[in-house]
């Protein structure tokens, strides 16, 4: 089966900052229009059957505000992509830094 994969960190600067949901809106969003774009434009040798989006969340408070983030989204934003959050608990920073 083919499987489109997003990944989005969940994580606020300074490291240990609260998430806000405001913040896990704009970026649950996001991707998930760009799922959805990509879902719509993909070719038809490459179409996958599902889109999965995965979160890397900073601790379990910016988990949270994914959550709810996703929970205040409306449904065809949704679609049908599964959303898979992982709390990392700020044990994997190399994940949350671009250096």
């Amino acid at each position: 089966l083919k499987i489109g994969v997003s990944v989005v960190r969940a994580v606020a600067f300074p490291f240990g900052s609260p998430y806000t949901v405001e913040a896990a809106t704009t970026i649950i969003q996001r991707k998930l229009e760009d799922i959805l774009a990509s879902t719509a434009n993909v070719s038809a040798q490459d179409r996958w059957q599902k889109q999965i989006l995965a979160v890397l969340a900073w601790d379990d408070q910016a988990a949270a505000s994914v959550v709810q983030a996703w929970d205040a989204l409306a449904a065809p934003v949704r679609a049908d992509t599964i959303v898979l959050v992982t709390t990392t608990h700020g044990d994997d920073v190399f994940i949350y830094s671009n250096n």
